[in-house]
C-alpha cells in the first residue's frame, strides 16, 4: 500500500525542514523497533519542503534518457 500525505505550517522553511527530518527519522525507528506485522516493506521516501521524489521503476535504459549531463 501506498500512502501520500500533505503537510503545512507556519513555520519558516528552515525550521519546518528541521521538524519534518526528525518526524520521518522517529517514525521510522518507531517502526522498526515494533512487532508491527510488514514493518520490513515501511519507507518514507522523501518528507521534505525542498524535495519532491517520484519513486518509479524504470529500466537502465530509460533512465539515461530522463536525466540530463
Amino acid at each position: 500500500m501506498t500512502e501520500q500525505i500533505f503537510l503545512t505550517s507556519y513555520d519558516g522553511q528552515d525550521t519546518l525542514e528541521h521538524k519534518l527530518y526528525a518526524v520521518r527519522k522517529r517514525a521510522a525507528n518507531r517502526i522498526a523497533a515494533s512487532d508491527m506485522e510488514g514493518k520490513d516493506d515501511f519507507y518514507i521516501c522523501s518528507l521534505s519542503t525542498r524535495t519532491i521524489t517520484y519513486k518509479g521503476m524504470l529500466t537502465p535504459l530509460q533512465i539515461g534518457s530522463t536525466t540530463r549531463t
